[in-house]
């Protein structure tokens, strides 16, 4: 039995004056990316960390899977320095 994966792009027209730090996340099949884009004044700068999901983690519960997300998501956070800003964000 084979498994069809759909591949899904959002296009956005960036403009040159947008400006901002953005999280973007990338779920990859076995793999989970997150990443910091830097936009300043129409040029991008990112940074990124992979993840690996363990296989054990994508044939259990989503919940698992979710849970391991939101833990890589906050390790990434808590590297870049956003842990607070991200938490308060939450809470609204």
């Amino acid at each position: 039995m084979s498994e069809e994966t759909t591949e899904s792009v959002i296009f956005v027209r960036m403009y040159i004056s947008e400006n901002g730090d953005f999280l973007a996340l990338d779920l990859g099949g076995t793999n989970f990316r997150v990443l910091l884009c830097r936009m300043r004044d129409g040029h991008c700068e990112s940074t990124s960390r992979n993840y690996n999901v363990p296989n054990k983690k994508l044939h259990g519960p989503a919940s698992d899977v979710c849970l391991s997300q939101l833990n890589r998501i906050h390790l990434f956070v808590s590297c870049i320095g956003w842990a607070r800003k991200v938490s308060l964000l939450l809470l609204q």
